[in-house]
Formats: C-alpha cells, structure tokens, sequence
C-alpha cells in the first residue's frame, strides 16, 4: 500500500470509531445531584484551620499597603497554628505550614518566626522563586496543611501584567487548583493599591481565590466605624498604635475582625466590644446553653436589650428555647460562629 492508495473500508470504520471513542473519553460528565449529594466528602465542609480566614483546600488572598504588618500578622497566625495555640481567640491544631519567603530577608524571617515561637519541625521555608512543578513536588514531600506567598507578584515574576486578566488569572488560577486537589489551604500575600487600600491588579483575581481579605491600619479614634478612608493615610500622620483591621469577604460570608499588635509582633483581637448580637452568639456557642437571665448577667448592658437580642436570634433560627428554660445555639448558629 502506498500513500496514494485508498484507505480500506474495514480501516476507515474503525478509525471512526477510534475517534468516536477518544471523543466520548474527553468529553467532560455530567453528574446528577442525587450522585454528588451521595458523596461524603462533597457534603462535608471545609475544615477551619484559623476561622474565618484559614480554611483546609481554600485559597485566601490577603492584600495590605507595603510595610502595614501582614507578614507579620500572617506569621503569627502561622507561629501559632504550628504550636497549635489559639489565634484570635479561635483553637488551632498544630499543622504543617510551607512558607514560600520571596520578599524580604531570610534572616527576618527566620528571627521573627523564633520570636513568636513556632514549632520548628512544622514550619519549612524556602527563599528560591518556585515553578508549579516545584511546589506540587514541595507538596507531596512536605505535605503541609497550609502554604503561604508571601508575595503572589514575586512568585508569578515582575514582568507579569496583574491588571491584564488574560495574563495574570491563569496563573493564579493553577496555583490555586493545584493546592485545593491537594486539599491544602492557601495563604496569597498580596499588594493593595495606594489610593484605594484594595488589592491591586484585575477584578477577575479575585474569582480565583475563595476568599479576598484586606489588612490596613486603623486610624483616628478607637471607636470610630467605619474606619477613616485608606485615601487619608498618606496625610496622617498619628502615631502607629498596633491597631489593624482584617476584612473581606469569602465563599463562607462576611470578614471583619479588629486586631492589635500590643509589641510590633504578636496579634491578638481588639478590646473594643463587638455587636451584642456576636457577643450572644459566641456566648452560646462557646460555653453552652444559658437561661436568659445568665446570658445577660454575661453579656451585660441593658437588660431589655439582651433579651430582645436572643428573642431576635431565636426568631432568625439561630438559637433555640429548650423545655427547660435554657436556650441553645442551632446547626444555622455553629455556621456562623465559624465565621463570626
């Protein structure tokens, strides 16, 4: 047979059915809901390895101004999940972390990582800019709970375009992909723009990530709320008290925590009182059932106002009132305590 003869009749059948079949084969299913809803690991949420902000195969974007503490917040954060203290108030279990180090000196790192006290043998650094071949070959060696960039414009190299989704997306997106298969959470330290405090580079960033957090300073008064706009900072010049603010949103709802740096380096929640409401919720589901009267004996206040607030949250679903007087947090409650 040459190249010039016709192709027999037999053959040219079953290369059609050899394309058929490659066709079937890439061809993506389509599931019913009853066949996912039978799987278990679809129906169990991520777990929490730092509420509201760490979640296990979920990816973060956590955006600041240049020199406005993330790093140092992220490394408290990870400091304390490695030793498995509580952070925030939230409990921890210690857990492997791979922090990629591409913006600052190694040694800063390495000295504030032993001030705050993280447990070695759970904490790996690497200072070399990794391909996505590397950090997939990392994570099958070091198989961490959580993997940190700090900074995302540094992994994905200067001459990326973030304001160019076509150019900038696909890369996060992989990264992203690659660490949700593998089950792991993802912390991308991120740079926010001057003028506006938000994260710098094109809107589309954010549907790669599962969550998009801000960390900024807070200036003025303690009490003020809404914080004074970021567009200000370059014209106040107050003094730095440790006050932050942590917000944004996520797949799993609203972010907003106020945080204090008391020394320049640990983090801890900001003294200032949240809405009665939270306070009610973290009351009742952190230490159990209350009666009303004990609830408001803790919560403190007016004591019309708190009962009215736990006859609100039983209306909302988010407690409930037992035979015996007591009211107890429901399963809608522990979802948003873990997040509140």
């Amino acid at each position: 047979m040459t190249a010039t003869d016709p192709i027999p009749e037999g053959f040219a059948a079953l290369a059609g059915e050899m394309r058929d079949a490659v066709r079937v084969a890439l061809t993506p299913p389509v599931y019913t809901l009853a066949e996912l809803r039978a799987r278990p690991e679809l129906m169990t949420p991520p777990a929490p390895l730092v509420a509201p902000i760490l979640s296990a195969g979920r990816i973060t974007m956590l955006s600041g101004r240049e020199k406005a503490g993330k790093s140092t917040f992220a490394a408290a954060m990870v400091a304390a999940l490695s030793a498995g203290r509580p952070f925030l108030g939230r409990e921890t279990a210690p857990s492997s972390v791979l922090w990629y180090a591409l913006d600052e000196p190694y040694d800063d790192t390495v000295r504030r990582f032993d001030k705050l006290g993280a447990r070695d043998e759970l904490v790996r650094l690497s200072w070399e800019r990794p391909t996505l071949e590397h950090i997939r070959e990392h994570l099958t060696k070091v198989q961490p709970a959580l993997v940190v960039v700090d900074v995302l414009r540094a992994l994905l190299g200067a001459g990326t375009n973030f304001n160019r989704a076509e150019e900038v997306y696909p890369k996060v997106e992989r990264l992203c992909r690659l660490l949700r298969n593998a089950g792991v959470a993802g912390l991308l330290m991120h740079h926010a723009t001057k003028s506006r405090g938000e994260y710098s580079g094109a809107v589309e960033l954010a549907g790669a990530v599962d969550a998009v957090l801000t960390f900024r300073r807070l200036r003025g008064k303690a009490n003020d709320d809404p914080p004074p706009d970021p567009e200000d900072d370059e014209a106040d010049d107050t003094p730095d008290d440790g006050r932050r603010i942590v917000e944004g949103s996520s797949r799993w709802g609203q972010v907003r925590l106020r945080v204090v740096s008391p020394d320049g380096l640990g983090y801890e929640l900001s003294s200032q009182k949240a809405p009665l409401q939270r306070r009610a919720l973290w009351l009742f589901a952190d230490e159990g059932p209350h009666t009303i009267t004990e609830a408001r004996q803790k919560l403190g206040g007016r004591t019309e106002t708190a009962s009215l607030t736990i006859r609100a949250m039983v209306a909302d679903g988010l407690l409930r009132r037992r035979e015996d007087g007591h009211h107890e947090v429901t399963e809608k409650g522990r979802a948003l305590r873990a997040v509140a």
